[in-house]
């Protein structure tokens, strides 16, 4: 019948404008700075590894001039994470190799994720 194929029309329309309606990213937006020495480290890569819940994804994003940004689509979920800032070896340009005996120099901290901040910014200094 033809009005039932307007009808089943609609239906599927009104389907696929509710796909993606659902509720809103739990994850959240982190930025930060990271240092070394008291300088802005000026290119590395830095990962969140969840310790709190194993379930929840890792997330790694580039560092450049000092600053890293993780979005809402990338972001992390509230809980504790062991974080490791990477840099390359001394004297490359490439972005930092995740294979063993690169010589990559790597620091480890932790840091929780609060639940109650919309874009919490966790800055990093390295002593060393």
């Amino acid at each position: 019948m033809p009005g039932n194929s307007w009808s089943w029309t609609l239906i599927a329309l009104g389907a696929m404008c509710c796909c993606g309606c659902g509720e809103p990213s739990e994850r959240l937006a982190v930025s930060g700075l990271v240092y070394r020495k008291g300088v802005p480290l000026e290119r590395g890569e830095i990962s969140f590894l969840p310790l709190s819940n194993p379930q929840s994804p890792a997330s790694m994003t580039g560092v450049v001039d000092g600053a890293y940004t993780l979005t809402d689509e990338n972001g992390l979920f509230p809980g504790r994470y062991r974080v490791v800032v990477r840099l390359p070896p001394p004297g490359k340009n490439d972005p930092p190799i995740r294979a063993k005996g690169s010589g990559l120099q790597s620091w480890d901290f932790e840091y929780e994720v609060p639940a109650d901040e919309s874009q919490p910014q966790f800055d990093v200094h390295i002593d060393e």
